[in-house]
C-alpha cells in the first residue's frame, strides 16, 4: 500500500522517494520517465507473496519476477535482471 504522499509501504517501512503508481504501472507499459525506487524490494515482496507473473504485460517485469522465483535463496533482498548482459557502444576517435 501507500502513504499519504504515495510512497510505497511495505511491512509497515515507508521507501523513501517512492512512487507506488509508477511501480505499478511499470508492471504493464514501459517509461523511462517512472520513478521505480523501491522496484527490488517491491519486487521482493511480491516473490513472497507468489504473485503470478502472468498478471503483468511488461516483459521484463515479468521475466525478472520469474527469474526470482525459480532462483529463490532465502537470503533476504536481490535483485538480478534477467536477460542478456547489456553491451556498451563506445565512441572511438
Amino acid at each position: 500500500h501507500s502513504n499519504a504522499a504515495g510512497e510505497l509501504v511495505l511491512d509497515n517501512n515507508i521507501i523513501p522517494n517512492s512512487s507506488l503508481a509508477d511501480l505499478l504501472r511499470s508492471f504493464y507499459v514501459r517509461s523511462h520517465s517512472m520513478n521505480l525506487i523501491g522496484l527490488p524490494d517491491f519486487l521482493t515482496k511480491l516473490k513472497s507473496l507468489k504473485v503470478d507473473p502472468d498478471l503483468f504485460s511488461n516483459k521484463e517485469a515479468k521475466n525478472t519476477l520469474l527469474y526470482l522465483q525459480k532462483h529463490s535463496t532465502g537470503k533476504g533482498n536481490f535483485f538480478l535482471p534477467p536477460g542478456k548482459k547489456p553491451r556498451i557502444l563506445r565512441v572511438f576517435r
